[in-house]
């Protein structure tokens, strides 16, 4: 089963994003429609994945930006602990560790399709970004089945890997 998620920057200057469940167009009206599945809060060196219910707000994980650069992450939530580190020049994406195995955010160098693999190259994922959309940031497919651990860490690990590059590209154009 097949499960898609909708970015949106959370307003036109925020650094948080908000997802909806289904692949939607346009971000729904936050006074009147329906609330974000999940609010994904970015700061410089921290962020944290909200998820909302009916019962509420509840913190699923937070995380923090290790080293000068911020090129790695330490990601706490109730039952898990993981690391997430940014790949190196020759190497694209992000890689993060759950339950004793590995995964890695596939970023294209060309184009706006990113996947995430396992360490067996299986594609449990795909981010499909929004070009020339300055709200909608992408349409996230979770293609396999994956505990709730897990697909929190993908659902954060998504907007982590979407700011770095973000400001990669931010960096490139002004020089």
């Amino acid at each position: 089963m097949v499960e898609t998620y909708t970015y949106f920057r959370r307003t036109k200057v925020s650094r948080d994003a908000v997802v909806y469940k289904g692949a939607l167009e346009e971000m729904p009206n936050p006074e009147t429609g329906p609330a974000p599945t999940y609010v994904a809060e970015m700061s410089f060196r921290t962020f944290a994945l909200h998820e909302n219910t009916d019962s509420g707000t509840r913190i699923l994980l937070t995380g923090h930006y290790e080293g000068i650069l911020g090129r790695s992450a330490v990601i706490k939530g109730d039952h898990l602990l993981s690391m997430a580190k940014e790949g190196g020049l020759f190497d694209d994406g992000w890689s993060f560790t759950y339950m004793a195995d590995s995964y890695r955010w596939r970023v294209a160098w060309f184009g706006r399709r990113w996947t995430l693999e396992d360490r067996n190259k299986n594609v449990l994922a795909k981010l499909e970004r929004a070009s020339f959309k300055y709200t909608k940031i992408g349409v996230l497919e979770i293609l396999t089945e994956m505990d709730d651990d897990l697909k929190a860490l993908v659902l954060i690990t998504c907007e982590v890997v979407h700011r770095t590059i973000k400001s990669s590209e931010a960096a490139a154009a002004s020089s």
